[in-house]
């Protein structure tokens, strides 16, 4: 993870913009849970205009010990996982913590600059709420710190009750209108209105924009 799943979607998204049918300066991102991790990922590359993030990964040794797929952190790197010791004992071992902090978005969260919200649901057990917010503090002690970033957009948003999916029905109505309304926000072209020359078919609504 961190390497080939990224790859992955890199591949696909160089793929879609050869064929000169999207616009690639408004082009976006936007994943859940692993997907997330991935988003986080991606955001490294600075051509992306905006993300949303929900639940995402983000630094996996730091999660060993908190999700309930503990082993999943390590199966993901190639590394055994004892299912008799504590998760914790084994990032004693220098090399099973690099390896895993090596495929963790947090690694280069210093490189995102588009625009980002993350959605985090506060019972989450699969991805504790921790994830996500370490990793936008993470990016917000950056924005701080670097005067070229003072206008960067960087959000979160906390859903109380609810878990991994966001699945309330407050969590689904409100993550849903406001990612889309995000990257909208984000995305829009700004374009001159045209006047309609002939109005009478269209009930004199006036221009198009």
């Amino acid at each position: 993870v961190g390497d080939l799943d990224v790859k992955q979607c890199q591949a696909v998204r160089d793929y879609i913009n050869s064929k000169g049918q999207v616009d690639t300066y408004r082009a976006c991102l936007t994943g859940g849970s692993h997907g997330g991790f991935i988003v986080a990922h991606l955001l490294a590359d600075p051509s992306f205009k905006a993300a949303v993030m929900r639940n995402p990964v983000t630094d996996i040794p730091a999660m060993t010990s908190v999700t309930d797929i503990g082993d999943w952190c390590y199966a993901v790197n190639d590394l055994p996982f004892d299912m008799e010791s504590p998760p914790t004992s084994t990032l004693n071992d220098p090399e099973v913590f690099r390896r895993m902090r090596a495929s963790s978005p947090m690694e280069h969260v210093d490189k995102v600059v588009a625009p980002t919200l993350m959605m985090i649901g506060s019972g989450d057990r699969r991805v504790p709420p921790s994830q996500g917010i370490s990793w936008w503090q993470a990016r917000q002690n950056k924005i701080n710190k670097d005067q070229k970033q003072k206008t960067a957009v960087n959000k979160i948003m906390m859903f109380d009750g609810t878990g991994h999916a966001l699945d309330s029905v407050e969590a689904e109505s409100n993550s849903a209108y406001n990612l889309a309304s995000f990257l909208v926000e984000h995305t829009r072209v700004k374009k001159e209105a045209v006047e309609d020359v002939d109005r009478s078919r269209e009930g004199g609504r006036g221009a198009y924009i």
